[in-house]
């Protein structure tokens, strides 16, 4: 009994190396990351020019291959702007004065527009306020998350995407 269950065990580890290995083998899905334009710059479209440079610094280059131009692309992602929503959770800040104050925390918001074909979906990285930062801005771990999850759905969707 012992040894059916470890030729099992020993089984699912070699298919799952297997299938790590087929993912490695694939080639990099191609990504155009449209590049925020406008006649004039204004608050909101620099907030989109960041998180669009904090994207394309994030992406795994195994997974992702950036092109230059949505002709070249399988997938055109769009960064369609940033947003602080309020949470449920509230924190307790001291003024100069040292009095206690309560504020509502906020939680940063990307929206990404992914596009393949006709098929679009919008993907929306969070990062809470009060989770540890390292390295970058709240806004920069909500992009990287957005890039996270956009990475994800290409793995879910990868089969479906060499079709294309």
């Amino acid at each position: 009994m012992r040894m059916l269950g470890a030729t099992a065990a020993i089984a699912v580890v070699m298919a799952a190396g297997l299938a790590q290995a087929e993912d490695k083998d694939l080639p990099p899905v191609a990504v155009y990351l449209v590049q925020p334009k406008a006649q004039f710059v204004d608050t909101e479209l620099q907030q989109r020019i960041d998180s669009t440079k904090d994207m394309r610094y994030a992406f795994s280059k195994k997974l992702v291959r950036l092109v230059e131009s949505p002709e070249e692309a399988t997938i055109v992602l769009e960064v369609l702007g940033r947003t602080a929503q309020s949470t449920d959770q509230r924190k307790v800040t001291r003024n100069a004065f040292g009095q206690l104050g309560s504020e509502s925390m906020k939680e940063k918001v990307v929206a990404v527009k992914l596009t393949v074909g006709d098929y679009s979906t919008q993907i929306d990285g969070h990062d809470a306020e009060n989770e540890y930062t390292v390295g970058g801005s709240q806004w920069k771990v909500a992009a990287f998350n957005a890039v996270h999850q956009i990475e994800n759905w290409i793995k879910k969707n990868r089969d479906k995407l060499a079709q294309k």
